[in-house]
């Protein structure tokens, strides 16, 4: 066991990092610029002046009752959707620090049945992966 001086990522999502602004959400929905990758949808887009985010990359997850009526297969979704977002977030939040940047994500589940947490996990980590080559080289 060694002591607690490891600089080791931590796995956790805070409740600054949520995104719940309305100014947000319409910034988001203006323009929208997503990115499609299997089962999910990733919105994205850099804050205005008035949108005041606590963290360089503050997130939203959203499954369309349209889609899935369970409420209880909804949250199911989001839960492992917020899981896989939380071990596949942190290369993102470092190309956000190094250049001074704030970003907000809606992550929007885009099938009709519900999906297993390996799809989810996959489709998101390719999805955050694309994003962070779009920012790292844009």
């Amino acid at each position: 066991m060694s002591g607690g001086g490891e600089n080791r990522p931590r796995f956790t999502l805070r409740k600054q990092e949520i995104l719940r602004e309305k100014r947000a959400f319409d910034a988001l929905f203006a323009r929208p610029v997503y990115i499609n990758c299997g089962a999910i949808r990733i919105f994205y887009a850099r804050p205005s002046e008035e949108i005041t985010l606590g963290s360089h990359l503050s997130v939203a997850f959203s499954v369309p009752k349209r889609k899935i009526k369970s409420a209880a297969t909804r949250n199911l979704i989001k839960r492992r959707m917020r899981e896989a977002y939380r071990h596949h977030k942190q290369p993102l939040i470092n190309i956000l620090e190094d250049k001074n940047e704030r970003l907000m994500l809606l992550i929007l589940f885009n099938r009709r049945q519900p999906a297993t947490y390996q799809e989810l996990e996959t489709s998101l980590s390719k999805g955050l992966q694309e994003l962070a080559n779009k920012l790292s080289h844009g």
